[in-house]
């Protein structure tokens, strides 16, 4: 079945740019999009349903879809904006392909500027060139990552918001996972909204434990420091790496994750990853 995925990208046209990508999954019903934004050293992810458009797109009588671009509006963007869109077509397939695709033609092709003002106005926008991108079908293979231990540490509200998307690789896999939370910065969360959130995921085939800070007065970072010690004492004879995550971390593929740790020697003392994406907190921690 074909998969149309229409991507939008909106430039502001001045030296600091703010860069949003749209990505529309789905034909029917309500269409999540997600979007990414930079504007200085702020990153965040946000996810809505675009009924309303969607519907206008379904129920078009050709290629041609008169769409407004109102909400962008949201977003603070400078002016005049650029907006360029493309739909692609996903094509799975049995056979094999390269991971990157080179196309001889440009991704985005006719762009619109608009004023100050003018999302709101309806324009029409073409759905009659679609580029077409062959995809293989996902490997359908069970996970055993008994031998792993996660641990996160964030707010009630974060790890209620992150369980849809945990729900995408850790379920039924045999890894742990424990986290660290609180209410906010400065209260501690309830035990029983923890006990009530913990049964969600584990009805939800994912083996979480969620606990208070080590200590209370513990702050940001050690907290996650903490979570060493917790993981260390929940080892067993299976376990043979800890995780250290952060709550919107997401692995596409939980196999090439385990994959690539089995091509090191668990019994020896490694660190194996990266630092914070953080400048602060890697400069926090690095003195310069």
């Amino acid at each position: 079945m074909k998969s149309k995925r229409p991507f939008l990208l909106a430039v502001s046209l001045i030296i600091v740019t703010a860069i949003i990508l749209v990505a529309r999954h789905g034909s029917f019903g309500a269409v999540p999009y997600f979007v990414y934004q930079e504007v200085g050293a702020d990153y965040g992810w946000v996810e809505e349903d675009w009924i309303e458009n969607a519907a206008e797109i379904e129920s078009a009588q050709n290629c041609h879809a008169a769409e407004s671009f109102e909400w962008l509006e949201k977003y603070n963007l400078s002016y005049p904006l650029k907006v360029a869109h493309r739909d692609i077509i996903a094509m799975p397939n049995h056979g094999a392909r390269p991971s990157i695709t080179t196309i001889d033609e440009p991704l985005f092709d006719n762009q619109k500027v608009f004023q100050r003002g003018g999302l709101s106005v309806h324009s029409f926008v073409d759905h009659c060139s679609p580029l077409t991108l062959e995809v293989p079908y996902p490997p359908v293979t069970e996970v055993d990552a008994s031998h792993m231990i996660f641990g996160l540490q964030t707010t009630m509200k974060r790890l209620r918001e992150t369980k849809q998307h945990l729900a995408r690789w850790l379920p039924n896999t045999g890894a742990r996972l424990f986290a660290i939370v609180k209410e906010s910065e400065e209260e501690l969360a309830s035990k029983s909204d923890m006990a009530r959130l913990q049964k969600e995921y584990r009805k939800a085939g994912m083996q979480i434990t969620i606990i208070p800070p080590v200590k209370k007065e513990d702050f940001f970072n050690q907290r996650y420091f903490s979570l060493i010690n917790v993981m260390y004492a929940a080892r067993n004879k299976k376990t043979q790496w800890t995780v250290i995550m952060d709550d919107d971390t997401f692995f596409p593929s939980f196999r090439a994750l385990i994959d690539e740790l089995a091509l090191h020697d668990h019994t020896k003392p490694q660190y194996i990853g990266g630092l914070s994406l953080s400048f602060d907190a890697t400069g926090q921690n690095y003195p310069r």
